[in-house]
């Protein structure tokens, strides 16, 4: 893409060398970044994105009224293969979490005026892992929100810096 501006610029009659070669130093930065540790994937060639923040973004707890939740009750309701939800209830769980924690009941619904049958409440939480993956995909522009209105296609957020 630099090389594609610098050419159509000096075909303009616009070279300008200094631009050029401070474009290569942006783009040599941004491939040393993507190529060492925490971005490479182990030894598969691949590169990834990582936050090194733990817990909830920042963000989520300001402008995402409820998100966690949400989210939490759609792997009680989901789950399938790898499970985000920590059982919390003896107040502490094997698997690290972070964040809110989060009250479920099951009720049966009777089907007269009967008073229903609950089991205790128990507490949950989300999973250390799962604010990791949460916060990677913040940090590859994916925005969640619904501020441009709701639409099952998700929207990329590109954020550009010279």
């Amino acid at each position: 893409m630099i090389m594609a501006v610098y050419r159509a610029e000096k075909a303009a009659g616009h070279e300008d060398r200094a631009w050029l070669e401070r474009g290569y130093q942006f783009a040599s930065k941004d491939y040393e970044m993507w190529n060492r540790e925490p971005h490479v994937a182990g030894d598969t060639g691949l590169s990834r994105y990582f936050d090194f923040g733990n817990g909830p973004a920042p963000e989520s707890l300001k402008d995402e009224t409820d998100f966690y939740r949400k989210v939490a009750s759609y792997f009680l309701l989901h789950w399938e293969g790898r499970n985000y939800v920590a059982d919390m209830s003896g107040g502490k769980s094997e698997t690290p979490v972070a964040g809110a924690e989060y009250s479920v009941r099951v009720c049966d619904v009777p089907k007269t005026m009967a008073k229903p049958e609950c089991e205790d409440p128990k507490n949950i939480s989300l999973t250390a892992d799962y604010y990791k993956g949460d916060r990677a995909m913040r940090e590859s522009g994916f925005d969640i929100s619904f501020r441009l209105g709701r639409t099952a296609v998700p929207r990329i957020t590109m954020r550009l810096s010279v």
